[in-house]
């Protein structure tokens, strides 16, 4: 029996030993049953949720979904957030990701530098949370979402708030490589095959620098998601977008550039913008394609102003794409060389 004993208490202590050695967020590579009771509560199923209460238990389910284990360890596994986070570090990139079910609990975390989660994958949810962020595209993140860099095959984003501004830098495009970048930028994610639904964005998209070295090859800039072929679904924008196009392609839209948009709305002005001093800027607006709501839109709302450059024609400039439904409370302008707008006729 005592021999027993000291054995258990001898695996204590090692767990202890490797937790505070390694770090929390290595403690899952020992084992199944020691790895969570080490860093959270619960045992997550539905009725008992692991429960997470500060940024250190986060920034380790951050480095799990990034792993090769995350599907052992989050795959069907219940989460729930039980205070408001602050997270200093965004989740690595990867071609894992997070495939559970998190409830935010009407919580809010504060992002520090880039996306909560850089996946949602497989049949993950993440639902009941609000992000707050000020965060910048530069070369080394230029995809910039705050919730998930991407969403993809059945994983769902729901009833989440995003809050903040999105800042994108021109002057700084270049990746490691010296080559140009494709950016994303969105308040949620980028969309491939998942779907976001019941979800709010309030705040500021925009662009700081100039664009005086070259065109980025793609720009995709969406009031809740950037390109992709998934689904919204009543989610509303409550910002204002002013962007300087700066893609050899840029697609820029007030709910997504590219996804399925159903019972969404839009209030707020949707401006862009020429460089002058930018030596691709006039190209690169005049391969724009400005979206008020999104190329497929059924029974979509926008209320506000669509401000165009002097120098493009209407035919980049739409509230939707055809065979969409909405209604359309608002103007399209027209900006001069001095500053002053001019309302002009949009069918």
């Amino acid at each position: 029996m005592r021999r027993h004993l000291r054995i258990n208490y001898l695996l204590i202590v090692l767990l202890a030993l490797a937790v505070a050695v390694g770090g929390s967020v290595g403690a899952y590579y020992l084992s199944d049953r020691l790895a969570f009771s080490a860093v959270w509560y619960g045992s997550g199923t539905e009725e008992d949720p692991y429960r997470l209460y500060d940024d250190s238990q986060i920034l380790n389910l951050q480095e799990l979904s990034s792993s090769p284990a995350a599907a052992q360890y989050t795959a069907g596994k219940y989460f729930v957030l039980k205070n408001n986070v602050t997270l200093s570090a965004a989740a690595k990139e990867t071609r894992y990701g997070f495939q559970g079910i998190l409830d935010g609990g009407g919580h809010t975390v504060t992002l520090g530098k880039g996306a909560m989660f850089y996946r949602l994958s497989g049949e993950a949810v993440v639902k009941n949370l609000t992000v707050k962020f000020n965060l910048t595209a530069k070369p080394s993140n230029a995809e910039v979402c705050a919730l998930a860099r991407s969403v993809t095959q059945k994983a769902t984003i729901e009833n989440c708030v995003a809050e903040g501004v999105l800042n994108i830098e021109l002057s700084t495009k270049y990746n490691q490589w010296l080559l140009p970048v494709q950016l994303y930028c969105a308040p949620f994610a980028v969309v491939n095959h998942g779907q976001i639904r019941g979800c709010t964005f309030r705040g500021q998209i925009r662009t700081e620098g100039t664009s005086l070295r070259t065109l980025c090859m793609r720009q995709y800039i969406g009031g809740i998601a950037a390109s992709g072929l998934g689904t919204i679904d009543s989610c509303e924008v409550y910002a204002d977008i002013d962007v300087i196009p700066d893609g050899y392609v840029t697609q820029i839209s007030g709910i997504s550039p590219a996804c399925t948009a159903t019972d969404c709305r839009y209030i707020g002005n949707l401006t862009c913008r020429m460089d002058p001093s930018g030596k691709y800027s006039s190209m690169a607006i005049a391969r724009s394609i400005v979206y008020g709501l999104g190329p497929s839109v059924q029974n979509g709302y926008f209320e506000g102003d669509i401000i165009q450059p002097p120098i493009v024609t209407d035919a980049g400039f739409m509230i939707a794409g055809d065979g969409s439904t909405y209604e359309f409370r608002g103007r399209f302008l027209r900006a001069s060389s001095d500053g002053t707008t001019e309302e002009i006729p949009h069918a």
